[in-house]
């Protein structure tokens, strides 16, 4: 819901497809790092988005990151992007009747129409794993809840969890995410889309 709000506030306020999400390479960061706990994690959450809010502010380093060649910004983009590609490749072994005709489905639906390739391949692929009994039961739906987390603000929390988590969601998201806009011919002010990223 959070990303919901921030996309549709961003895409209003600049005119633009601005579209925010969780960062993946963070969420592999996190599920690497051990001996944190809950209360510490939510601190590391809360100075990672302290320092997000304070980069957008920073205008000396919005200009700077806004000056990076668009080269380099994909060459950062293809260097996540080719993860996700090797990370399909290495499933085919483990259900090639399911994954290959997925993968060529996506490449001859490109060629048509590439904006919707990964949605109907994504539609495609889950209706047919459903349907060929390849998806097991599914949970009964049921509302979830809220609980209040105090933060614990470690030196251990911030050094070895907060700051690695800025680093790589600056680095592998919000500067690729600048990227995309770019070689779509958008140029958004950097400043104010980090900042925003880090109240969410």
């Amino acid at each position: 819901l959070a990303m919901a709000i921030e996309s549709l506030w961003l895409s209003w306020r600049t005119k633009m497809p601005v579209i925010t999400a969780w960062s993946t390479p963070g969420l592999a960061l996190i599920a690497a790092s051990s001996g944190f706990s809950m209360s510490e994690a939510v601190a590391a959450f809360i100075v990672t988005g302290v320092l997000l809010i304070a980069t957008g502010l920073f205008r000396p380093l919005t200009k700077l990151i806004s000056r990076i060649p668009p080269s380099v910004a994909s060459g950062m983009l293809a260097g996540i992007v080719v993860t996700f590609a090797l990370n399909a490749v290495k499933t085919i072994p483990i259900d090639p009747w399911l994954i290959l005709p997925l993968i060529a489905a996506f490449f001859v639906i490109r060629l048509f129409n590439p904006a919707l390739s990964v949605l109907a391949v994504l539609i495609g692929g889950g209706l047919a794993a459903f349907l060929t009994g390849r998806v097991g039961g599914l949970p009964t739906p049921e509302l979830s809840t809220l609980t209040l987390i105090a933060p614990d603000f470690t030196t251990k929390a911030v050094i070895g969890l907060a700051l690695p988590l800025y680093l790589v969601t600056m680095a592998s998201q919000n500067l690729s995410g600048l990227a995309v806009l770019r070689a779509a011919g958008y140029h958004p002010e950097p400043g104010p889309l980090i900042g925003v990223t880090g109240l969410f």
